[in-house]
């Protein structure tokens, strides 16, 4: 199964110089980029090898000029959340 038949991934079919059909995916890369940063692909493609999907979607994810970007804000969100969780508990265990 294929991002395009889960319809989360648009295909775009064209000709180059009206003679050369070519078939294009806008935003695919970016949109996996952001599925491998929070580690969901298995959830998306349901019907594949795991890891196998795991390793082609950190690939593309590399290759993609956004893919960096969305590591980090997912990164950076993980990072608030955890001491959003830990401040709280760290002083009411220290205080009392």
């Amino acid at each position: 199964m294929t991002l395009i038949a889960v319809d989360l991934v648009i295909e775009q079919k064209d000709t180059v110089w009206g003679l050369f059909p070519t078939t294009a995916s806008p935003h695919s890369a970016a949109s996996i980029s952001l599925i491998s940063a929070v580690d969901l692909t298995h959830k998306v493609i349901v019907d594949a090898d795991k890891k196998l999907l795991k390793q082609r979607a950190k690939q593309i994810a590399e290759g993609e000029w956004a893919g960096a970007a969305v590591r980090k804000a997912v990164s950076d969100v993980n990072a608030a959340v955890r001491a959003a969780v830990m401040v709280p508990v760290i002083v009411s265990t220290t205080s009392s």
